[in-house]
């Protein structure tokens, strides 16, 4: 978060806009957080604005993607009790996005400094959780670049936090049906061993999900050296997933290890909110390729089924 702030205000912030649907990521993250939500006993709501076939943008994807998880990690953060909601509707040729909770609320004189570096709301929330207060001043800022703006409303309980981006729309991809006269090939995943190196609970959960109606087999890995251990007893992975930060050995030393025993074996970065210069990084550090989180579901198929080939 630190990096991201300091990039931003250096003035070396670049937009990569691509065309998005808006409906797919809401729906991603509507899945990164189930979890979550079942395990503090909250109701999670996601609520799309347009029908699939209108919610194609183009927008920095990633960016966007880290405002949401943002604004719906904190407000998982201070919910104990209700619901978490968050969606979109158009408005005036702007897409308005919401993150709606039922928690404490934040006091009115706070509601202009929230968005102001290294600010928190909660006062006492350092006693009790993690946290830098720069948050929301980033998803400010990316808003910003969006040519948007955000704002809040608060009573007690409850917080709704509201940000507009242009509505850049552009057609859905079209689809085509193809009816395939020869013998299908036979599915090679039934072959394919992935191993995860990830030490977050809640990602091995969304991973594991996004697995689970493939016959890939999944071997985890909770620290970098134990991601190195397997690798050394098992020669049958044909892929790694590899969190750059974790605790006992971290991603980039771990693949370094394994690239030592198996150079020729694919390790694919995994990192949350990253900017484009950290992938540059992993990149020339030794990794394949790269993937930021909440993982793109379609973006891993790919990668698999390049590396895997």
């Amino acid at each position: 978060d630190i990096l991201d702030i300091s990039k931003i205000e250096a003035g070396v912030v670049q937009l990569n806009y691509e065309k998005t649907s808006v409906n797919e990521l809401l729906a991603d993250i509507e899945v990164f957080y189930r979890q979550m939500a079942s395990e503090k006993h909250l109701e999670l709501l996601c609520v799309k604005g347009l029908k699939n076939f209108d919610s194609f943008i183009t927008i920095d994807k990633t960016k966007l993607n880290q405002v949401l998880t943002n604004l719906i990690s904190n407000a998982f953060k201070f919910t104990n009790e209700g619901k978490v909601e968050f969606g979109y509707e158009l408005v005036d040729k702007m897409l308005r996005f919401y993150v709606k909770d039922t928690g404490k609320g934040i006091d009115k004189e706070l509601h202009h400094k929230i968005f102001d570096r290294f600010v928190q709301a909660d006062g006492d929330f350092e006693k009790h959780s993690k946290g830098t207060g720069l948050g929301l001043a980033i998803s400010k800022k990316f808003i910003e670049l969006f040519g948007g703006e955000i704002w809040l409303t608060s009573n007690n309980p409850g917080t709704t936090i509201y940000f507009t981006i242009p509505y850049s729309k552009v057609n859905a991809p079209i689809v085509t049906t193809v009816i395939e006269k020869k013998p299908p090939i036979k599915e090679k995943n039934t072959t394919i061993t992935i191993l995860v190196a990830e030490d977050e609970v809640y990602n091995l959960l969304y991973i594991n999900e996004l697995f689970s109606k493939t016959t890939f087999k999944i071997i985890e890995a909770n620290n970098g050296q134990e991601a190195v251990d397997i690798a050394k007893s098992n020669s049958k992975i044909d892929l790694v997933l590899m969190d750059i930060k974790m605790p006992v050995m971290n991603g980039k030393e771990a693949m370094k290890e394994i690239k030592k025993l198996r150079p020729d074996l694919p390790i694919i970065a995994l990192s949350a909110f990253a900017m484009e210069s950290d992938k540059e990084i992993a990149l020339s550090t030794g990794f394949d390729s790269y993937l930021s989180k909440p993982i793109d579901k379609k973006v891993l198929f790919e990668l698999i089924e390049k590396f895997t080939k």
